[in-house]
Formats: C-alpha cells, structure tokens, sequence
C-alpha cells in the first residue's frame, strides 16, 4: 500500500521505512539468538542488551513515520 501512489517508489523516506520493517522479523529472531548464547555463557547484562536491540526497529519507523507526517504532509509520495 505504500508504493500505490505515483512516485511513491523514488521517496527516500518510503523505502527507509518499507526496509524496516521488512528487517524487523529478522532482527528479533537473531537478536533472541544471540541472546540466549550470552545467557547460556552467563552473561546476563549482554542478554538483556542484546534483546532490547530489536526496540531500534521500533523506534526508527516512529522517526520515519513521523518524519513522513511532518515533511511529506502524511503522503507516501515526497
């Protein structure tokens, strides 16, 4: 739904937010990995780091979304 508009597919701001949140998935599931390896070392300050990085995703596509509302006036095509 986001490329349906003309020229949507050249905003910068678009294809920013598609690729996060395409990467997400992907993000957890490596990021609970490698988390459950620090856990299984004993490195439980690592763990925790490791699983929160996934909350990046979330906050990168507030910015884009937001960043889209301000300067694209809400629409997907800048």
């Amino acid at each position: 739904m986001m490329f349906d508009a003309p020229g949507a597919s050249d905003s910068t701001l678009t294809i920013a937010m598609v690729t996060a949140i395409v990467t997400y998935p992907i993000a957890v599931v490596l990021m609970l990995i490698l988390s459950w390896v620090f856990f299984a070392k004993r490195k439980h300050k690592a763990a925790i780091a490791s699983s929160l990085i996934p909350a990046l995703w979330i906050l990168i596509n507030i910015v884009l979304w937001v960043s889209i509302e301000i300067f694209c006036d809400g629409s997907f095509t800048c």
